[in-house]
């Protein structure tokens, strides 16, 4: 069985269980379609004659990975799919040589799954209740994770349909964002950025990675794809 079988028979099998509507987008449905349609302009350009072997390894923020693709912020519906499955996806992403990256809600097992060996991120949500942002803060640097995310595009809650899925949330201000990284201890991405103005407040209020992201189409309609607005961004860092 290949991966396009594989791909397409989990996908279906997702979709059929009660929480497969995770698998939409917000309102319209645009930016899945768009997604795809800026993928579809870009090309491989080989070098056949007198070209280099490729290599995969490489470091990030002091995180030695085996090659440059890690898994997407995510919790939810993995725990919901199989009771072990965070367990489970930590074990196949050490032995790939790469890095979990986990979403809100918190994973309650965070602590074992950092301890597994696994480089692992793990984000943390903009609510309204500050106190609660720097709780999970504090929760998430004591389970030892090596990155810290905090959801930048959040601030107005997620949407899936016209469903809100996360709550309580405010966009979060400069000078909040340096009181997190004042308050965090690793390295701090700030996930969902996608224009220079945010990326330029990012950089200036210390962060150490961002992550271009439409949230997987999970915040507001019609957002830009990542690669239409990297370049820009880019030039901030």
């Amino acid at each position: 069985m290949g991966l396009t079988e594989i791909y397409r028979k989990g996908k279906k099998v997702l979709a059929e269980k009660e929480f497969g509507w995770v698998l939409d987008a917000v309102e319209t449905g645009f930016i899945f379609k768009h997604d795809r349609h800026i993928l579809d302009r870009f090309t491989f350009r080989p070098q056949y004659i007198d070209g280099v072997e490729p290599k995969t390894t490489c470091k990030i923020l002091d995180v030695e990975l085996a090659n440059p693709v890690i898994m997407s912020a995510m919790t939810m519906p993995i725990p919901a799919i199989t009771d072990t499955g965070l367990a489970d996806v930590a074990q196949a992403l050490k032995d790939a040589g790469s890095l979990m990256w986990t979403g809100t809600p918190i994973p309650k097992n965070l602590k074992e799954l950092a301890d597994s060996g696994v480089p692992i991120a793990a984000n943390a949500k903009p609510f309204k209740d500050r106190d609660k942002v720097f709780r999970d803060l504090e929760v998430i640097q004591k389970a030892g994770v090596s990155w810290v995310g905090i959801e930048t595009d959040a601030g107005q809650g997620t949407k899936i349909h016209d469903k809100l899925v996360a709550k309580d949330c405010a966009p979060l201000s400069l000078q909040e964002l340096k009181d997190i990284r004042n308050k965090v201890s690793c390295p701090l991405i700030c996930k969902g950025i996608l224009s220079r103005r945010d990326a330029e407040k990012c950089v200036e209020a210390g962060a150490d990675g961002m992550v271009v992201s439409n949230h997987g189409a999970h915040t507001l309609d019609y957002l830009p794809h990542a690669l239409q607005v990297m370049d820009e961004i880019v030039e901030e860092m």
